[in-house]
């Protein structure tokens, strides 16, 4: 799916014709030398990701003592595999602002991922799973997408040139983003120990994991929507849809981590068991500020619309400069919670530092950015009142 950029930033921004009124296939004409290119290109990194993931599965697993860990390890190499793989005949629903296919493929990914998942549980139980419906998940989405976008295979790097600057620096930009948040694991676990390095995981990972099932859809459906606008001609117009977007995405998200948060010493002990009590501190510090990051959504998507993906790639290598040392020195002078803690002021600086990147191509500062998103909760609040009189 990450071939919508590929091939945007290979052409000038112009308006795309409107989605037509039949079904989802007729949107989506097998593609030429560009999108051959696209999916070879996404096929190779894939490719990439994958082989260094099964070479690190062995090293990692002596590491950390966890036989087991390997095999897991190897298995997840499958999913960016997978994902390099999807028809790149979907940028065409995508630029037609037709997101039926998207929505199809997104949830015959998570319905497969769901049924897999139970039966192996029901099966066999265990962490395998997990395993089972992690992978299970992103495989089904990738197929889904040859069947709803369906396209000639064909492997070729002809006119690959002009993807590749585009591509080579979103790629990257993906790649310091894993490394920045699942460094600060390897390191955690050995200043405070396993269990900590357990309930320090799980937490984020807890806190992130409503927000992120939001956000993720949206990214794609912004970045089309941008690049169906005329980008230079009505920065009017640019601006209100980035500012509406913006709205909307603080309004459904974040108090979906608000409300985790206040729930949290509840929700945990009930799901998890008493155990796993510990780690409410730490929900209380992460899952407010992940889900706020909601409101920086459009303007990632902006900077790809533009064709400057070297800020994406900038702002990564600030954010992994910025949180892993905060985080490990918080964590070796104030423990847990202190690690928590420095990993969400890290993000809070990071919220301000790509409203600004995204800002300063429509012309808003991040304090105007904040302030008018802002509103929507007093406009909410003025219609329930209007609906009652």
């Amino acid at each position: 799916m990450a071939h919508a950029p590929a091939e945007r930033g290979a052409e000038r921004p112009r308006r795309s014709p409107p989605a037509p009124a039949g079904p989802v296939r007729r949107s989506m004409k097998p593609g030429g030398i560009a999108q051959s290119a696209a999916f070879t290109l996404s096929l190779l990194r894939g490719l990439l990701v994958a082989t260094l993931l099964t070479a690190l599965a062995a090293p990692l697993a002596r590491l950390f003592g966890e036989p087991h860990l390997a095999a897991v390890l190897t298995t997840f190499a499958l999913i960016p595999l997978a994902q390099g793989c999807a028809s790149p005949a979907m940028v065409h629903a995508l630029r037609a602002l037709d997101y039926r296919a998207l929505a199809c493929s997104q949830l015959c990914g998570k319905l497969a991922a769901c049924g897999i998942m139970l039966s192996v549980a029901f099966a066999e139980g265990g962490v395998g799973a997990l395993v089972a419906g992690l992978v299970a998940g992103p495989l089904v989405t990738a197929l889904s997408t040859h069947l709803l976008a369906p396209w000639r295979l064909r492997l070729s790097l002809r006119g690959a040139a002009g993807l590749f600057h585009f591509a080579g620096w979103v790629s990257l930009s993906r790649m310091i983003f894993t490394l920045n948040q699942q460094s600060d694991r390897f390191f955690i676990g050995a200043i405070l120990g396993r269990p900590q390095l357990g309930l320090y995981t799980m937490a984020g990972d807890l806190a992130s994991l409503a927000t992120h099932s939001l956000a993720a859809p949206a990214a794609q459906p912004l970045f089309a929507g941008f690049a169906a606008l005329p980008l230079r001609d009505a920065p009017a117009r640019l601006r209100e849809s980035y500012l509406r977007a913006q709205q909307i995405l603080l309004c459904l998200i974040t108090p979906t981590g608000l409300l985790f948060a206040v729930f949290a010493a509840d929700l945990v002990p009930l799901v998890l068991g008493a155990g796993w009590s510990a780690m409410v501190p730490l929900i209380w510090w992460l899952a407010p500020v992940i889900a706020l990051q909601a409101v920086t959504l459009p303007a990632q998507a902006l900077l790809m619309a533009l064709g400057k993906p070297k800020s994406l790639v900038f702002r990564e290598n600030l954010s992994l400069a910025l949180r892993l040392p905060a985080t490990l020195l918080a964590a070796l002078f104030l423990g847990l919670t202190g690690a928590a803690a420095a990993r969400s002021l890290a993000a809070l600086v990071m919220i301000v530092v790509i409203l600004r990147l995204g800002g300063t191509e429509i012309g808003l500062s991040a304090g105007e950015q904040l302030r008018r998103s802002g509103r929507i909760f007093s406009d909410v609040q003025a219609t329930r009142r209007e609906l009652q009189i």
